[in-house]
């Protein structure tokens, strides 16, 4: 379980009851320190000269250096976002013990469908060129993170990317196109993975203005906000891709009723998905759901019948009681190993927050 605090809000994101590593885990000491505030670093240093590349402040791995000896430069923008995040994801790979197949899998995977995806290098005073990133708290169009699924194995590296483009050629207010170009380029190197979920929310999540006229002004009330993000989760021998979509409702429509309807049109046939009526009925009823801000869905490109829609809200509410109720949606008694469970989230509550739930 990872715990970021942002001010008064706590965002908890689980992956595993068993998967909270040793306080004095090396491998933990390692990411916790190359993560702090290093994508707004790696920015203010580079824009120190607008006209020249600096180095990453992270030391570069044997696979970067390979991997990058050999790779084509021409495009400035693509090679600026790889050199800010080449290193740091080489170094991620390298301290969780990927193998050196896999992490020139990752590094080149990254360098083809990731930095090219960024947009344009920020302007010299660290100000956005064409389209400002919402997805982290400094604006950076990427966030990386790892995943403990076992607590005997190395985490699983993962990078999420707003994709921006480098040029506005046409009104596009919840950056949608972008996701949806790449996603064709992946289709072509992912033959064998299931698009059919994307495209079912892709559509029905998307945009649909009568006019630019109406683009505009949609956007002037709303915000010029990307609606879609793409996840990539390196594996030792394949990389996993994520959708993540944050819908765009009309005036008096909310993220959650839009999410509701478009998973219940998918429902048919055996497909079905129960836990939505349980979460639908812990938003309307519980004092903690209805504090929750829901804020999008995610999905994996697997088979429609493997698949798991996860759904992404936030909470003011910082209690260690409010946190477990989210994690148990008020029912702690009936959770298997829901005692083994807290001991873990206490665990993960000390040194996060200084102090004993």
């Amino acid at each position: 379980m990872t715990i970021v605090r942002e001010d008064t809000c706590i965002q908890a994101a689980i992956f595993a009851p068993e998967s909270v590593p040793s306080e004095n885990n090396d491998l933990s000491q390692t990411l916790s320190l190359i993560s702090n505030n290093i994508q707004s670093q790696a920015i203010l240093n580079i824009n120190s000269d607008s006209n020249a590349y600096s180095t990453s402040p992270i030391e570069s791995t044997e696979a970067f250096r390979n991997v990058t000896r050999w790779l084509d430069s021409s495009d400035e923008d693509a090679a600026f976002w790889w050199q800010m995040t080449g290193p740091l994801l080489g170094l991620l790979l390298s301290e969780a013990s990927y193998d050196l197949h896999s992490q020139y899998q990752a590094l080149l995977s990254c360098n083809r469908f990731v930095v090219t995806a960024l947009g344009r290098r920020p302007a010299s005073n660290g100000t956005h060129r064409i389209w400002k990133s919402y997805m982290t708290d400094d604006h950076s169009p990427i966030e990386f993170s790892w995943n403990w699924r076992d607590s005997t194995k190395p985490p699983r590296i993962r990078c999420t990317i707003e994709a921006i483009p480098s040029e506005i050629d046409s009104i596009d207010p919840s950056n949608q196109e972008e996701c949806v170009k790449l996603i064709r380029q992946l289709r072509v190197t992912l033959p064998n993975n299931d698009w059919q979920l994307f495209d079912y929310f892709a559509n029905a999540f998307r945009l649909r203005a009568k006019s630019t006229a109406e683009a505009v002004a949609q956007a002037d009330n709303r915000g010029y906000r990307s609606s879609m993000f793409l996840g990539f989760e390196f594996e030792k021998d394949r990389i996993v891709i994520k959708a993540y979509f944050a819908p765009v409702v009309e005036t008096g429509d909310s993220v959650w009723k839009a999410i509701v309807r478009s998973v219940k049109a998918l429902e048919h046939g055996q497909i079905e998905f129960l836990a939505l009526l349980e979460l639908d009925s812990f938003l309307a009823v519980s004092h903690e759901g209805i504090q929750l801000n829901v804020e999008g869905l995610a999905i994996d490109y697997v088979p429609l019948r493997k698949s798991r829609l996860k759904i992404y809200a936030r909470s003011s509410l910082t209690s260690f009681d409010s946190v477990r109720t989210y994690m148990t949606m008020g029912s702690v008694g009936t959770i298997p190993h829901s005692a083994n469970l807290r001991s873990h989230v206490i665990r993960a509550w000390r040194p996060f927050l200084d102090k004993t739930p």
